[in-house]
């Protein structure tokens, strides 16, 4: 009898266990609140010594404002002379907070382009104008930062759509090559943006992204891998790759990501060399953890050789 009771009670947890993910789940995937006072907090550009920078708000077509800045070159002439890179980043904090508490001291030049804005963390002095929006912001857009809104994959890809739209449509940047920038969950994001806007996008760097949303699920919990068809988000990576066929891909990759098990990144590596028409290269950093391999010995070297082989020989 006793064990009867036990096993119905462990059965009940376990269905209400299963329908708070379920109820819960985006809130688990996409953690705005994260570090605390991230809603909040959002500095200004120039106390990161940005000078160039415009205030920006955007109406998606489902009636949100996201938030965000586009920092430009020195002087107008420079900035539509510069490429602009379309920085995707994780799923937690605001840029520019993270920005503020976890600065590292490196730093090279790439010719007159602009300041890069990496990770969780910036780098300096890199590529063409950088589009940054208060999280969810390129990367996400709603709920994050200042931005309004809920977010939610399709929600995220009416951010991007948005964002494209506004960069095609401002004057200083409308004639420039993008080049994407994804890490973490911002990496799917810019799979997705990459298959959809071919024809807009000229570049694909990727940091330690995943295959599927469901594919983590699994990961990250081998006992209810049997219910990662709950998973309502599904970012499915692995197959929207196979249709970026034209342009270079850069993969990064940290040996010791305790979030995305590395093999995630070698897989989509392989479908993507599989597919591909274009180069396809990657980088493994062996002490590279989740939030950071940019810190890691050759990181930021790496970065410039595929972006003077791609770019550079182009200007």
């Amino acid at each position: 009898m006793v064990f009867k009771v036990l096993g119905g009670m462990a059965v009940t947890v376990s269905i209400c266990s299963l329908i708070a993910l379920w109820y819960f789940q985006r809130d688990l995937i996409y953690p705005s609140n994260v570090p605390e006072k991230s809603r909040e907090n959002v500095d200004l550009p120039t106390r990161y010594n940005m000078p160039h920078f415009e205030d920006v708000k955007i109406k998606t077509d489902d009636g949100v404002t996201i938030r965000g800045y586009l920092i430009t070159r020195e002087s107008p002439g420079e900035s539509k002379k510069a490429h602009t890179l379309v920085y995707l980043h994780a799923n937690a904090g605001n840029m520019i907070f993270v920005v503020g508490t976890t600065t590292p001291k490196l730093s090279f030049p790439i010719n007159n382009y602009n300041w890069l804005m990496n990770i969780d963390i910036p780098f300096h002095s890199i590529l063409g104008d950088v589009w940054l929006r208060g999280k969810k912001g390129v990367f996400l857009g709603s709920e994050y930062g200042l931005s309004e809104g809920k977010a939610s994959e399709d929600g995220i890809k009416k951010d991007v759509d948005a964002a494209i739209q506004y960069l095609r449509s401002h004057p200083l940047v409308s004639e420039s090559k993008f080049i994407l920038y994804g890490q973490s969950i911002g990496g799917a994001v810019a799979i997705d943006t990459a298959a959809r806007y071919q024809s807009e996008v000229s570049g694909l760097i990727l940091e330690n992204t995943f295959t599927s949303l469901p594919d983590i699920f699994s990961s990250l919990m081998p006992y209810l891998r049997t219910f990662k068809f709950m998973v309502c988000e599904k970012w499915n990576s692995k197959e929207q790759i196979k249709s970026i066929k034209k342009i270079p891909i850069l993969f990064l990759a940290g040996g010791k990501d305790e979030l995305v098990p590395p093999i995630h990144m070698t897989k989509l590596y392989n479908v993507a060399l599989a597919y591909s028409e274009n180069e396809v290269e990657f980088h493994s950093f062996p002490e590279g953890n989740h939030n950071d391999t940019c810190t890691q010995a050759g990181y930021f070297e790496r970065v410039l050789r595929w972006w003077i082989k791609y770019f550079e020989k182009q200007d």
